[in-house]
């Protein structure tokens, strides 16, 4: 898994510089336009007018990620007028922006927004090990869907076994690295 940071200007509508208050989760996220790359997407967080945006994006073609901005601060990447219950678990009353991290996904086409399998396999590790230093497990690992109406990641929305085959793949990886700190 490769990180690159690639911060977005500090004071922009897309990067406030406010603090998240807890990290209680991880949503993966899918742009929903025919994009393969995480350049473009992060270069479109920072050249728009409207909020909207993640953490973290990860590229189709070779599943390097993006850092945009330090994770414990607050991007808007899953507000709505409307939530769905788990979203008072997470945030009661707060936006849920404060309190889960968002990592974008680029796809190759809007009929096909499977992920690539080196995309599948860095998001699985980019997942556990963001999961695991935030002291969380794949039960803190959403869908933008689980927490808005919104049709988010359209992929698994429609496949909801490969969804928990890869939250299995998460918790999997997690288990092993906890077995290798013990060691």
């Amino acid at each position: 898994m490769i990180i690159v940071n690639d911060f977005l200007t500090l004071g922009s509508i897309n990067r406030p510089g406010e603090k998240i208050k807890e990290i209680k989760g991880l949503i993966i996220h899918y742009v929903g336009i025919a994009e393969k790359s995480a350049n473009v997407i992060r270069n479109s967080f920072e050249n728009t007018t409207r909020y909207g945006a993640t953490q973290y994006v990860c590229d189709y073609n070779d599943g390097h990620i993006i850092r945009t901005m330090p994770e414990n601060e607050v991007t808007y990447h899953c507000g709505s007028n409307v939530y769905k219950p788990l979203k008072f678990e997470i945030a009661g009353e707060d936006n849920p922006n404060y309190y889960l991290v968002g990592i974008e996904t680029c796809i190759e086409s809007v009929q096909n927004s499977k992920p690539s399998n080196v995309q599948w396999k860095s998001l699985i590790e980019f997942s556990a090990d963001f999961l695991s230093r935030n002291g969380l497990d794949s039960k803190n690992l959403y869908l933008h869907n689980q927490i808005t109406y919104t049709q988010c990641y359209k992929w698994f929305i429609d496949h909801p076994k490969d969804w928990e085959k890869f939250k299995r793949e998460v918790q999997n990886r997690i288990n092993l690295s906890n077995k290798k700190n013990l060691v």
